[in-house]
């Protein structure tokens, strides 16, 4: 059975924002650890940008191998 398009973009949306809070909180602590300080501002900035990265990412990764699949069917 095939995942619909509503259901992926569910799925990514999930995986995504668990990932987004987990390095915000990894960068907030682990950074300055490694000598790299950054504001909240800006640790909040570059999490946005990854996770918009990602969004995009796994959810045309998903499609595309849904597409494969169905090619094998």
């Amino acid at each position: 059975m095939q995942q619909t398009k509503t259901a992926s973009i569910l799925e990514v949306f999930a995986n995504v924002a668990l990932s987004a809070i987990t390095s915000l909180l990894l960068n907030r602590f682990f950074l300055p650890v490694l000598g790299i300080h950054v504001s909240g501002s800006q640790n909040l900035e570059m999490v946005l940008v990854f996770t918009l990265a990602s969004l995009i990412r796994l959810y045309v990764l998903r499609r595309v191998f849904n597409w494969i699949s169905e090619q094998f069917d």
